[in-house]
């Protein structure tokens, strides 16, 4: 399968620079990866993990911000709530 996407030029620049700065190929080893982080954060979000940076000298961390993962964080919680409500039949 084929997939084509239309981006800006500034946004091309800055695809092959990550392709760059990352050692990679293709525009697609770039996608590939991008697609394996987000399926993960998705996955780890989804059971009400958070995703962050850590510095572990300075004892920080900063959460990722990203509508999707603000989403699946909410679609998890529903899903909690909703089955936290389901009776157990005796």
């Amino acid at each position: 399968m084929r997939l084509q996407i239309e981006v800006t030029e500034q946004q091309d620049r800055h695809i092959l620079s990550l392709i760059e700065e990352a050692g990679l190929a293709t525009k697609k080893d770039l996608f590939n990866n991008a697609l394996t982080l987000l399926s993960w954060a998705i996955e780890e979000v989804g059971n009400g993990n958070t995703i962050a940076s850590v510095n572990e000298a300075q004892q920080r961390y900063r959460e990722l911000q990203m509508p999707i993962l603000s989403h699946v964080a909410q679609r998890a919680k529903a899903r909690s709530a909703t089955s936290s409500r389901v009776a157990v039949p005796a």
